[in-house]
C-alpha cells in the first residue's frame, strides 16, 4: 500500500484521525454545500438492497469562505440532521461527516469536496490494506435505485480487471403540469447529454462514456495511479473521468441507476442546475447544441485515421485533401503534423496508434473542435433537431410528431 501512502502525501487536502469502519468495501463520497433535503440522499441510500460488504459514507459538508450566514445555518442544519439519522443505520452502513469552512474562492466548489472526500476514501482503504476498495460518487440532490449499492459491488467483484463504472442516470422531474417550464428544461437537457454521448458513439471515439459527477464509481488503486481527483470549480468529473479510461477497464453499468435533480441552481458554472436556470430564464425554454453534421465531419476523420499508420508527412498532407473542410482548418490550428509524427515514430502496430492518437484527439479536443467549427463552419441547433438526425442515422424510427420525450425515450432504449 506504498503507493497509497505516497499519494496522499503529495495530494490529501484534509488531514483525518477517524476511526476507520471495520471491513469497508465501498466507501460512498457526497460533496455537500447548502443542501435543503440531504437525508432525501441518505434514506435513499440506507434503504438499498445491501450488498456483501460494509458500507462507509463519506459526506463533506464545505462552505466557501464568501458563503452566507444562511448558508452556513443549512449546513449546520445537515450536521445535526445526519446525527440524528445515525441510530437508525443498518449495521453494515456507517456515515461520518467532514466538515470543511472558509474554503478559499479559487478553490471553493464540488471539485475541492469531492476530492477531500474521496482522498480520505484513499486513506481509509490504506488502514485496512484494501486497494482494491471500491470509491463511489455521489450528489447530495440525488436519489438511487434500490439496487444501487448491490450492482456495483457485483460489477466490481465479478471482474477483477475493472477499473471504472459509469452508472445511469434519470433526472427527477417535476410534474409537467404544475411547473411546465423546469419539467421542459429538465428533459432538453438529459436530451443533450444523450445525444453528445450517443453521437461520440456513433463517430467511433473510444470514450463516449457520460462523464457526470454523480454517476460513476472507481477502484482505489486505479484512483491514486491517475493522481485522484482535481480541484476544479466546476468539469472535475470530466477531466478527472478521461484520465481513468485510458485504462480502457470501463463498464456502463445497465440494471440500476441515479435520479439527480433537476432544480435550479446558482453554486456552479455549469451542468444540470445552471442550465435549468439559463433555459427557464429565457423567454423561450429552448436549448441548442452542436450540429450533428459537425460529429458526422470528425467521423469522417476517425474513420480514416488508420491511413495514416507510419505514413509520412507528405503522405499525411496528401491525406489531408479527402477530408471536411472544418476539420482540417481545425487540425492545422492544432498543428496537427508533429503530433502525428510523434504518434507514428513511438507505435508499432495500429492499435497502438489508434490509442495514442485518441490520446491526443481526446474529448477535451473534441470539445475544442466543437466550439472552434461553431460558428464558422456549422450553426448550433436546437438539442431536438440534433438528436432526431442522430436517432435516424442510427435507424430508429420516429413518430410524428416528435416530442423532446419520444426523442429521449428513444435514447433511453438505446
Amino acid at each position: 500500500m506504498n503507493g497509497f501512502f505516497d499519494y496522499l502525501q503529495r495530494q490529501k487536502l484534509y488531514s483525518s484521525e477517524a476511526p476507520v469502519f471495520s471491513s469497508v468495501g465501498m466507501i460512498v463520497v457526497i460533496p455537500c454545500f447548502d443542501e435543503p433535503d440531504m437525508l432525501s440522499t441518505l434514506q435513499s441510500l440506507c434503504s438499498c438492497a445491501l450488498p456483501d460488504c460494509n458500507v462507509e459514507i463519506i459526506v463533506v459538508i464545505n462552505a466557501p469562505e464568501y458563503a452566507t450566514a444562511a448558508q452556513l445555518r443549512e449546513n449546520e442544519h445537515t450536521r445535526e440532521s445526519i446525527r440524528g439519522f445515525m441510530p437508525g443505520l443498518p449495521s453494515t452502513i456507517h456515515i461520518s461527516v467532514i466538515s470543511v469552512s472558509g474554503i478559499r474562492k479559487k478553490d471553493a466548489g464540488a471539485g475541492f469536496a469531492r476530492k477531500i472526500g474521496m482522498d480520505e476514501a484513499v486513506r481509509q482503504f490504506m488502514l485496512t490494506s484494501n486497494k482494491k476498495g471500491v470509491i463511489v460518487s455521489l450528489d447530495a440532490d440525488c436519489l438511487v435505485a434500490p439496487d444501487y449499492l448491490r450492482e456495483i459491488r457485483q460489477s466490481f467483484e465479478s471482474d477483477s480487471r475493472l477499473n471504472t463504472a459509469i452508472i445511469p442516470f434519470e433526472h427527477i422531474l417535476p410534474d409537467k403540469k404544475t411547473n411546465p417550464r423546469i419539467y421542459r428544461a429538465g428533459v432538453l437537457y438529459e436530451l443533450y447529454l444523450r445525444y453528445y454521448s450517443e453521437a461520440l458513439r456513433y463517430i467511433g471515439f473510444p470514450y463516449p462514456y457520460h462523464t457526470i459527477g454523480s454517476c460513476f464509481a472507481v477502484r482505489a488503486d486505479a484512483y491514486v495511479k491517475v493522481g485522484g481527483m482535481n480541484k476544479k470549480q466546476a468539469g472535475e468529473d470530466f477531466y478527472f473521468l478521461h484520465k481513468l479510461f485510458l485504462s480502457e477497464h470501463i463498464k456502463e453499468l445497465k440494471n440500476t441507476a441515479v435520479y439527480p435533480s433537476s432544480r435550479i441552481s446558482n453554486r456552479v458554472v455549469f451542468g444540470t442546475g445552471p442550465a435549468i436556470r439559463k433555459m427557464t430564464e429565457s423567454e423561450e425554454v429552448v436549448w441548442e447544441t452542436y450540429s450533428f453534421d459537425a460529429f458526422c465531419a470528425l467521423k469522417e476523420l476517425f474513420d480514416g485515421i488508420s491511413e495514416v499508420f507510419k505514413s509520412k508527412s507528405e503522405t499525411i498532407r496528401s491525406w489531408m485533401v479527402k477530408i471536411p473542410e472544418s476539420v482540417k482548418d481545425f487540425l492545422q490550428s492544432e498543428n496537427y503534423l508533429p503530433a502525428l509524427d510523434e504518434i507514428n515514430a513511438n507505435c508499432a502496430s495500429l492499435p497502438t496508434f489508434k490509442k495514442r492518437f485518441f490520446t491526443w484527439f481526446n474529448a477535451f479536443m473534441i470539445l475544442k473542435f466543437m466550439h472552434y467549427v461553431h460558428p464558422k463552419y456549422y450553426h448550433l441547433t436546437p438539442v431536438e433537431v440534433s438528436s432526431a438526425c442522430l436517432l435516424t442515422r442510427l435507424s430508429i424510427k420516429l413518430n410524428d410528431p416528435v416530442s423532446p420525450e419520444k426523442l429521449l425515450d428513444a435514447f433511453k432504449k438505446l
